[in-house]
């Protein structure tokens, strides 16, 4: 300004007063977060260790509590700015005042200088309104190469490379025997978020005390894990947040990653990443990526209580309060009533409902649909995957595992694996199609995945530099198929309507079959309701061209925002199991396969049917909105899945009568007290068959 002269001094008392009130304020956010106790904790489990040269203190900051925080006395909101825009300058101020608060406590040896601390901030909150620094496209992501500070991207690992080793830390000293950085710990080099390689081991130090060109004491040099993951950002769209993956052709974000964050990420997990921008010469490119401050998976979250429940369900529920089967099957009914009108697949509406409602971290339940009606089956699943967490369309040539390569771009890594199909899928469904067309090589693949619940990686010799070796990681998404007999010719669907020998599976092999957790027949029951239903279909679709609606008309409708909202509410409901529910679910499981056993102590009925019988359990509670498995839920799963026996296997050990469909004319009955009566039939004769079974076993083993 014209006639303003500002002196070296006042220039300097203003930077001391600023950074003075950083300081406080620092000081007060470790104490109002008590972080002190945890800083006087490390400090006694490091003073410990021998030979330690650097002493490492996580420092953990939630920047939405440091903005909205207002305290009487000092404000946290200028600290968090510090943090959020300069995070190395800020790093700098907590390693100061963690030096100092060791050493006026005397945690640390005296022999311990400020260089040998290092405060990593740990971003856990990024603040709100800040979405100028969110980032959804690699291109957005080069817009912030000068950038300091912390930007944040929330998407799913679709990549991720073999761990490699950098230095962490390593110590220097002068040459000159005479100097005084010839001894202590005067020159520590750490590597800080966005450094490269070359800028932590490097030969033109020079020593600050005479001038030499300092000497590493490679000894002292401390190695630690690194990765690079691949992140793909997604939205996350409606009540139920499903993760929606951008359309279009999307690149992928490279993200470093190091030391304890290689624990957290994992390919297919939703991922929230606080970063700072980085940018690397390889070759004649540059290559801007992300490096990790601090990885957290996503939290989503709850949508509400059942007493928030939209209006057409809230009176769809109190209509059916009296029944313990109602809800659901009524909200089944309900489900995709624009593709299957009437009570067309009812019990695969069910199933689909009961599979959307899973964890699949928890329960898996994997539908393999056997029917000649493909093209409405295709098209009710693919109304069903609007309502999963997340999907991706199992497409031609891409693999179900992934794909392991040479990393030919980052050449320090030994391999890099891409997600599959699978992996994508994780937390959601992962709709297979027709698979018909499959190749037997894949069918086995996918046998093998779904029977031991696991994804295999196989890294051979010229990735890992030594043996072969295998990685596994666990399958977390629920697995849908379709397969129609009617494309293998009519000599292999002659018997599909022979109650003795059960329904036509066409080529797929018994333990192909039995990797799915329940197969849904559509074709195998009456055939009067089958005629009846058809018509009624054909009668609809002429006259939806003029009304322009296949939806019925008599009951209440559920729009899908509401159908949405109700799946989620059911998602999020962790019930209980109820020890008579436990109980009886055994008890069947094991007298069935007693009642179908064939021979040399093996039975027709898979060995994973209680875990099955478990998952539907599960989900019908959850469907019934309930914090509770009830014996009735697990009578309906008894019912499902004897359906499922007897249109395999043929003639039921309960006389049930398979029922993919309900006709117009009985829907009503099906769904009011008149089902409660069969239900409550099939109960007590369950309960007997399950009796009877145990005592023909008691006396078995007595003779």
């Amino acid at each position: 300004m014209p006639g303003v002269t500002l002196s070296w001094e006042s220039i300097n008392m203003s930077y001391i007063s600023e950074r003075l009130a950083r300081i406080q304020s620092a000081v007060a956010f470790l104490d109002h977060s008590s972080q002190f106790h945890a800083i006087r904790d490390r400090a006694k489990e490091l003073s410990n260790l021998k030979g330690c040269l650097v002493y490492n203190f996580n420092v953990i900051v939630d920047l939405g509590a440091v903005y909205n925080h207002d305290g009487n006395t000092i404000s946290f909101a200028v600290l968090g700015e510090s943090i959020l825009t300069n995070p190395l300058e800020s790093a700098s101020l907590f390693q100061e005042i963690v030096f100092q608060f060791c050493v006026s406590h005397q945690l640390l040896s005296l022999e311990v200088t400020s260089t040998q601390i290092c405060a990593r901030l740990r971003i856990v909150n990024f603040p709100s309104g800040c979405d100028s620094l969110r980032i959804f496209t690699l291109a957005n992501l080069n817009k912030f190469i000068d950038y300091p500070g912390f930007v944040t991207v929330t998407g799913v690992v679709v990549g991720t490379s073999g761990s490699a080793k950098y230095t962490q830390s390593t110590k220097y000293v002068c040459p000159e025997t005479s100097c005084e950085g010839c001894d202590s710990n005067h020159f520590i080099r750490m590597h800080i978020p966005g450094a490269s390689e070359n800028q932590t081991i490097r030969n033109d130090f020079r020593c600050s005390f005479c001038g030499n060109i300092l000497v590493e004491v490679t000894s002292s040099r401390t190695l630690s894990d690194k990765i690079l993951v691949e992140i793909l950002p997604i939205v996350l769209t409606g009540p139920s947040q499903n993760e929606v993956f951008k359309s279009g052709r999307v690149q992928p974000i490279p993200v470093y990653v190091r030391d304890e964050l290689l624990d957290v990420v994992m390919l297919g997990d939703v991922c929230q990443v606080v970063g700072i921008t980085r940018t690397d010469m390889n070759g004649e490119m540059i290559d801007v990526t992300l490096e990790a401050n601090n990885i957290s998976l996503l939290r989503k979250r709850r949508v509400g209580t059942k007493f928030q429940l939209p209006g057409s369900v809230q009176t769809i529920t109190e209509a059916t309060k009296y029944s313990p089967w109602s809800l659901p099957l009524n909200m089944a009914y309900r489900f995709g009533d624009k593709i299957v009108p009437c009570g067309e697949m009812i019990k695969l509406r069910l199933l689909l409902l009961i599979s959307l409602v899973l964890n699949p971290k928890r329960q898996l339940l994997h539908v393999l649909v056997v029917g000649n009606e493909t093209r409405h089956v295709m098209s009710l699943c693919h109304y069903a995957l609007k309502f999963s967490q997340r999907s991706f369309p199992a497409m031609v040539g891409t693999p179900l595992c992934g794909k392991v390569t040479s990393d030919s771009h980052y050449t320090w890594a030994p391999y890099f694996i891409h997600a599959g199909i699978l992996p994508l899928c994780s937390g959601g469904v992962c709709f297979c199609g027709d698979l018909g067309p499959w190749k037997k090589q894949n069918r086995e693949q996918l046998q093998a995945i779904l029977s031991g619940g696991k994804i295999f990686f196989d890294l051979t010799a010229k990735h890992t530099g030594g043996l072969s070796q295998q990685q596994t990681l666990g399958l977390q998404c629920h697995v849908w198929g379709a397969f129609s007999p009617l494309t293998l010719g009519s000599k292999l669907t002659s018997a599909m309507n022979d109650i003795m020998c059960g329904s036509s599976t066409g080529d797929l092999s018994k333990s192909f079959l039995d990797s799915f957790s329940y197969i849904c027949f559509l074709d195998g029951g009456n055939s009067f309701v089958d005629e009846e239903i058809n018509t009624h279909t054909c009668y609809l679709s002429l006259t939806s061209r003029c009304a322009g609606d296949m939806s019925n008309t008599d009951l209440v409708e559920v729009p899908y925002e509401d159908m949405d909202t109700y799946v989620t509410m059911a998602r999020q409901q962790e019930p209980l199991m109820t020890s008579a529910a436990e109980t009886l679910l055994q008890s069947y499981y094991t007298a069935v396969r007693l009642a179908r056993s064939s021979g040399l102590g093996g039975s027709d009925v898979p060995v994973s049917g209680i875990a099955t019988l478990l998952s539907l359990a599960i989900g019908f509670a959850k469907l019934r909105l309930s914090g509770q498995v009830q014996e009735t839920d697990a009578v309906m799963a008894a019912y499902l899945y004897e359906e499922s026996l007897v249109s395999r296997l043929g003639l039921s050990v309960l006389s049930i009568q398979p029922q993919p469909h309900v006709s117009k004319s009985f829907i009503t009955e099906f769904l009011s007290k008149q089902n409660d009566v069969i239900m409550q039939s099939f109960q007590a004769q369950l309960l007997k068959f399950c009796t009877r079974a145990f005592d023909n076993r008691s006396s078995w083993r007595e003779e």
